[in-house]
């Protein structure tokens, strides 16, 4: 269940199930090639709270140019 209601989120989900994951982070990237976002999905709170967690790292790693777009 997605903790936020939020259609990204919940698409993550079945994703999830399917594929055996307790958390997914998807860094998505926008035609211009510069514009991106990154979704986090938790099975529970716990766990959402860590893959949220995941995913601001990951965009700070972005941010600093550490991961190329």
């Amino acid at each position: 269940m997605s903790w936020k209601d939020n259609p990204k989120i919940r698409d993550l989900e079945p994703y999830a199930t399917v594929h055996n994951y307790d958390m997914v982070v998807v860094l998505g990237i926008k035609p211009d090639g510069e514009t991106y976002e990154i979704v986090t999905y938790g099975k529970t709170k716990s766990l959402c709270k860590q893959a949220d967690g995941i995913g601001a790292r990951l965009n700070r790693a972005v941010q600093a140019g550490m991961v190329i777009v």
